[in-house]
């Protein structure tokens, strides 16, 4: 869903999780820069960049456990 601005919602049916927040994502320009630079800062990085179908995906946990997905696309 996309409203006014940038600010987009995906929904996804999944079957192997329960129903709620999975993770908040936002595009970057390049990951492993970024990746990088969140990881001299402390950051916990739970999945390092990996190729997907549209780019590279990575995934980091805000301090509250929140999973934020960083997306590269192509």
């Amino acid at each position: 869903m996309k409203g006014e601005g940038d600010a987009m919602i995906e929904l996804i049916k999944d079957t192997e999780h329960d129903t709620g927040l999975f993770s908040v994502g936002m595009d970057v320009e390049d990951i492993s820069t970024t990746v990088k630079e969140l990881k001299s800062k402390g950051a916990k990085i739970t999945m390092e960049p990996t190729p997907i179908t549209v780019g590279t995906l990575a995934f980091l946990e805000d301090p509250n456990g929140v999973k934020i997905a960083l997306i590269q696309h192509h």
